[in-house]
């Protein structure tokens, strides 16, 4: 929001320079951006919080800087412009939870052609805006003086009765600037008769816009709720500085006000005559109240810490066109109507902190009261996942839940995702069904700039539709690529494979102790190479995927190089189970290594299961060799497994562990078919 600082002190007596009216507003919350020279005038321009919309027109301005600096400020003057004419226009509000107030003048008799005066040019433009003809350039210095933003058409190309409503189907629109929107329904839009002319509170169409050659106006100044513009500018593209004003709500009581001074300015430029003001309500709308909040004294000084007569509580509410009345232990406060920030306690409290100055608060360390509820032993923590994938060199990254629908669907195309109606930009439409869009632009990002490798990963929220309904849960995810130690005599090897994506995944598993329950079961996933992937299950539960990213999808996202993932549901890491400490044993122990020889589908991990808990006096096996090539027959496969054989009460005699490693052959033999290889 920019002012000029001479149009400032015709509304409120400030002596004070433009320097220190810019450290008085930025220390109260309205932070100031930059104090500029338009001219021979000072602009100041404030970065406005959505909350702030009373601050939006020079009118809030003055009323913020009366308060801080304790000086009356003056509304503007408004002359009540009687009618001289009988033409008015009949309007009609369908939408009436969208429109509350519809006021409307007929300005007949104008010359548009007229120069807009040097005084009202030099304050749009310090503003911000540029001037177009006398009619828009009114309309705009009220919008800027008092917040009510307004509109004119041409009365003579519209037909018959002003309706406001909401679209029931699809409409079109040619808007001032020429470009044709399409609109959707549910969008609140002025009409004739005959077509859709203006989408409200927005912006106007071309075919009933001013002109140097109108001679009659109809102006519209009215009252649409935040919520019926909100979200509208973006989807249309239209960001205008009447859609910023009615998207962060307006004062509901100044239509009035607003139509009386643009037809005193502008039968002052350009002649004319004006009808009646015509003030059309929606019916079983109640007439817009202030809110009546409960403030206790008690509370101002618990919230804040420090002591406040209640005489200065009063005089600040007081400056800034609140009433309060006085109560058992506080007051009634009465909201002034274009404070639309204020709802509760806490709002009035805050206001309270703003004048007093937050700089004027001793800075104290809080005392709160210590308490430690109670917490399921298997409760995962994430921040103990993200250390645990740290500690093995993993970075974290944190992207956006927002992605792009079009890489999305390439990921999982058989997914339901779910779409944003009001989305940020096109590449930022959908809500992310896995994070794995979110890793690969990160790789992609910087395979581009030549990175040998990475290891990243990522926890966060995805979400799903399930029959209508937004299915949303917690998971951790990881990808990597190349290299990320970088080449070294210490290290060559050059790529990844499927088992550097495991083990992230063993490591989490381990920690919560499902290691011994996890499956590991080739599965097809439409992200992943069909001989590359895995699901990943506990007791018999699907928990999540991991495997190397499928080739066909390497060129459609810009990536290169074999690049392996991971994905898991982190509430299914919070399986209930009671820690059991092993048995340990003070006498030595025997390993046994065998190679043997499978057919290729079958897992390594039945092979360990159906050794485990079977095979006399082994208290540990697994895998530490998979070998195809030469000397292994087609179709087969050669596992190495080791083999630990130990007695908790004696030692083993190497009969007894002869005997135990053939009784491990055999079985294998039996249950797999596996072979020995010699």
């Amino acid at each position: 929001m920019k002012f000029p600082i001479s149009w400032l002190k015709e509304m409120v007596e400030v002596s004070a320079s433009p320097e220190k009216i810019a450290e008085m507003l930025t220390m109260a919350g309205l932070e100031v951006d930059a104090i500029s020279e338009v001219g021979t005038d000072v602009v100041i321009d404030i970065d406005l919080t959505p909350n702030r919309a009373d601050c939006t027109s020079l009118l809030g301005i003055a009323q913020e800087i009366g308060a801080l600096s304790k000086v009356p400020f003056s509304l503007p003057e408004v002359a009540f412009v009687p009618p001289t004419t009988e033409d008015k226009i009949a309007v009609s509000i369908e939408a009436k939870k969208a429109c509350h107030h519809y006021a409307s003048r007929v300005l007949s008799g104008l010359d548009n052609t007229k120069p807009t005066p040097e005084w009202l040019k030099a304050r749009l433009e310090a503003c911000g805006a540029r001037s177009i003809d006398p009619i828009v350039d009114v309309l705009n210095y009220v919008m800027f003086a008092i917040g009510q933003p307004m509109h004119a058409f041409d009365k003579d190309k519209l037909t018959n009765t002003i309706t406001v409503a909401l679209l029931d189907k699809l409409g079109t629109l040619t808007v001032i600037d020429e470009s044709e929107k399409k609109l959707s329904p549910n969008t609140l839009v002025i009409k004739d008769d005959n077509a859709i002319q203006a989408v409200a509170g927005i912006m106007g169409g071309k075919s009933s816009s001013v002109s140097s050659a109108t001679t009659t106006v109809v102006l519209e100044s009215a009252y649409f709720t935040p919520q019926s513009v909100a979200g509208k500018s973006t989807e249309y593209n239209l960001h205008t500085e009447s859609s910023y004003r009615f998207e962060r709500g307006i004062h509901p009581a100044r239509q009035i006000m607003a139509i009386e001074m643009a037809t005193a300015l502008i039968l002052e430029i350009c002649g004319g005559a004006c009808g009646p003001t015509i003030s059309t309500r929606a019916t079983d709308v109640a007439e817009p109240q202030p809110e009546v909040i409960l403030l206790r004294h008690a509370r101002v000084e618990k919230l804040l810490g420090i002591t406040v007569s209640a005489a200065d509580i009063e005089d600040i509410l007081t400056r800034l066109g609140g009433a309060c009345k006085p109560v058992e232990g506080g007051w009634e406060v009465t909201a002034p109507l274009a404070r639309q920030d204020w709802k509760i306690e806490a709002d009035l409290i805050e206001e309270v902190a703003r004048l007093i100055g937050y700089h004027n608060i001793p800075a104290q360390l809080p005392r709160p009261a210590l308490s430690f509820p109670p917490a399921p032993e298997k409760q995962v923590k994430e921040h103990r996942l993200k250390q645990l994938l740290a500690d093995i060199g993993y970075q974290e990254i944190i992207s956006y839940s927002f992605v792009d629908p079009q890489i999305q669907s390439k990921l999982l195309p058989k997914h339901d995702a779910v779409p944003l109606l009001n989305p940020i930009s096109a590449d930022k439409a959908h809500m992310r069904l896995s994070c794995w869009p979110g890793l690969l632009s990160v790789i992609g990002f910087h395979q581009r700039r030549q990175y040998a490798g990475m290891k990243i990963f990522e926890v966060g929220q995805v979400f799903e539709m399930n029959n209508g309904n937004i299915d949303q849960k917690s998971v951790i995810a990881g990808a990597l690529f190349g290299n990320p130690e970088g080449d070294s005599w210490a290290n060559s090897k050059q790529a990844p494979d499927f088992y550097d994506i495991k083990h992230p995944c063993s490591q989490l598993l381990k920690y919560y102790g499902l290691d011994s329950k996890v499956r590991y079961t080739p599965a097809e996933h439409p992200s992943l190479h069909p001989g590359q992937c895995a699901e990943i299950s506990i007791d018999g539960k699907t928990i999540g995927y991991l495997g190397r990213l499928h080739p066909s999808l390497q060129k459609p996202l810009d990536l290169q190089g074999p690049i392996y993932l991971f994905e898991m549901d982190i509430k299914a890491l919070s399986v209930p189970s009671l820690p059991k400490a092993p048995t340990l044993s003070k006498f030595p122990s025997a390993r046994r290594d065998i190679a043997l020889l499978v057919n290729k589908d079958i897992l390594a991990q039945d092979l360990i299961d159906a050794l485990q808990g079977t095979v006399s006096d082994l208290s540990d096996c697994w895998v530490f060799d998979v070998y195809e090539g030469k000397g292994v027959p087609e179709g087969k496969k050669s596992l190495a497994i080791g083999l630990i054989l130990q007695d908790i009460s004696r030692t083993l005699l190497e009969e007894e562990v002869d005997s135990s490693i053939n009784e491990a052959v055999q079985l294998l033999e039996k249950n797999f078919g596996a072979k020995l290889r010699e």
